[in-house]
């Protein structure tokens, strides 16, 4: 079974798919148009777990220092 969240999205999506107007469901829902845009997109996309959150930390961080310039800074320091 769903938790709360999950299933809120759902049943938003369900009434947007029945033809219910979008504005009313976010007013109801206590979301904006957006919130509503996005998971109806994941859904559109056929994605399996559409109504899960999505990580939204990087996968990359390519400006990061590298380990052993980032190492060397630090025996640095404590010398």
């Amino acid at each position: 079974m769903p938790s709360a969240l999950p299933r809120r999205r759902q049943e938003a999506l369900q009434r947007s798919l029945a033809g219910d107007p979008i504005a009313v469901i976010c007013r109801e829902r206590g979301g904006a148009k957006s919130w509503l845009s996005k998971w109806k997109h994941r859904y559109q996309v056929t994605e399996p777990a559409w109504f899960q959150e999505h990580a939204r930390r990087p996968e990359t961080t390519p400006t990061k220092t590298p380990d052993a310039l980032e190492a060397e800074i630090v025996r640095l320091r404590h010398t």
